[in-house]
C-alpha cells in the first residue's frame, strides 16, 4: 500500500497523467465522477488531503472561477536546471549520464537524482536505444524520441527487430516488382500502403528504400538505370528495380548465396542491414560489401 486512499490516488493518477500543466479542477471532477471513479465529495476530499501532504499544488487558472490542480515539484538545485538544460538540448535524440557528466560539472549522484526526479515530474522520459538496449537515454517530453533511437518502423516499442514486418514487406516487394516488371520506391511504398498487413505500420519512403536495396545485395533486385539517372543518387524514392530472379520462381523463396560465408541460399541482407548507415554504399565487390562485412558474419 503506498498510504494514499482510494479517491486520493485516484486524483493524484489524473494530476499526473495531465503532465508537468496540470489540469483544471471543473475538468477533473467531470473526468473522474463521469468515470464513476469517485463522486464530487470525494474529490474535493482527495484534493484536500493531497494539498495538505503536499503531493499537489492548487493555482487559480486564468479565467478567475477555476483552479488548476498540477503536481508539487520540490524545490530543485540550479543542478538539477543544468541537467534539464542539457536533456532538452539532446532534442529528440536523448543523452545517457555519460553524456550529461561530458557537458556538464555536476557529479553523477546529482544528475542521478535530478534525472528521477524529472521522470517522476513527467518533464523527462527514460527510454533505451534500439543499438544498445542496455543504455538509458533521457529525452525531454516536449519531444517523441527519433529514428536513431527507436529503429524506426523496423523495431518494436521494446527494441526487438521486427523480424516478421521486414519478412512480409521483402516479399510483397519482390512478388510486386516480380509481377509488374518495374517499380519506384515510392510507387512501392504506395502498394504497401495499401496493404493492411503493412499500412498499419507506415513504412516510410527511406524505410521501402532500404528494403529494395538490402534485396537488391540478395540478388533479388536489381537497381535500373535510367536516361540521365545519377547512379549515386541518394534519393530513395526515385531509386526504380527491376526483377533479378528468373521467370516462374517462386518470390518467397528467392535468395542469395554468399559463397564466401559458405551459407545457403536465404534472405542474406534482411535484417542487420535494415540500421547500417552504409547500406547504400555497400557494393558487392566494393570496398563496403556484404561479402567482407564483418557485421553480417557475426549475425548469419
Amino acid at each position: 500500500m503506498d498510504g494514499f486512499t482510494a479517491s486520493e490516488r485516484a486524483v493524484l493518477d489524473a494530476v499526473a497523467r495531465a503532465g508537468p500543466d496540470g489540469v483544471l479542477l471543473s475538468s477533473l471532477r467531470q473526468q473522474l465522477i463521469g468515470s464513476g471513479v469517485c463522486d464530487a465529495r470525494d474529490v474535493t476530499e482527495g484534493v484536500r488531503m493531497l494539498m495538505s501532504s503536499q503531493k499537489v499544488a492548487v493555482a487559480r487558472a486564468a479565467t478567475g472561477t477555476d483552479h488548476i490542480i498540477s503536481l508539487r515539484r520540490p524545490q530543485m538545485s540550479e543542478n538539477f536546471s543544468v541537467v534539464l538544460g542539457v536533456v532538452k538540448a539532446a532534442g529528440a535524440s536523448g543523452i545517457d549520464v555519460t553524456g550529461i557528466i561530458s557537458r556538464t560539472k555536476v557529479p553523477k549522484a546529482e544528475i542521478t537524482k535530478a534525472l528521477n526526479a524529472y521522470v517522476q515530474q513527467q518533464v523527462v522520459r527514460e527510454t533505451r536505444c534500439f543499438t544498445n538496449k542496455a543504455k538509458k537515454l533521457y529525452i525531454a517530453a516536449e519531444f517523441e524520441p527519433s529514428a536513431d533511437v527507436t529503429g524506426g518502423t523496423f523495431y518494436t516499442e521494446s527494441r526487438d527487430l521486427d523480424t516478421a514486418l521486414i519478412d512480409l514487406a521483402r516479399q510483397r516487394i519482390t512478388s510486386h516488382v516480380m509481377q509488374t516488371g518495374a517499380a519506384s520506391v515510392y510507387h512501392l511504398k504506395k502498394m504497401l500502403d495499401n496493404d493492411p498487413r503493412v499500412a498499419q505500420r507506415r513504412i516510410s519512403v527511406k524505410e521501402v528504400g532500404t528494403l529494395a536495396r538490402t534485396l537488391q545485395l540478395d540478388g533479388v533486385l536489381k537497381r535500373a538505370r535510367t536516361a540521365g539517372q545519377d547512379a549515386a543518387l541518394h534519393d530513395a524514392g526515385e531509386r526504380t528495380y527491376t526483377s533479378a530472379v528468373p521467370p516462374g520462381s517462386d518470390a518467397s523463396a528467392v535468395g542469395v548465396r554468399i559463397n564466401r560465408l559458405g551459407e545457403q541460399d536465404t534472405w542474406a541482407a534482411a535484417y542487420p542491414c535494415t540500421s547500417c548507415p552504409q547500406l547504400m554504399n555497400c557494393q558487392k565487390h566494393g570496398v563496403i560489401s556484404p561479402l567482407t562485412c564483418a557485421y553480417l558474419r557475426d549475425w548469419l
